[in-house]
């Protein structure tokens, strides 16, 4: 595994962490509600919710350019 995971913007518009940037944590989880797909943790950068973490879908992100 990389020393770094990749780097990710959220860019559903229905998410609570839309156009925040973070990085891939490695986990993923499958809740037991819902359509149970996977979900994947970003540890977000500066969120303006005060939270450092959060739970995206497939389709919920997209890949951006180190810093």
């Amino acid at each position: 595994m990389a020393d770094k995971l990749q780097r990710v913007q959220i860019v559903n518009r229905e998410h609570p962490h839309f156009e925040e940037y973070g990085r891939f944590t490695g986990k993923i989880i499958t809740m037991r509600f819902g359509d149970r797909k996977p979900m994947a943790e970003v540890n977000l950068e500066s969120c303006r919710h005060g939270t450092d973490g959060c739970f995206v879908s497939k389709g919920d992100v997209r890949i951006v350019a180190e810093r």
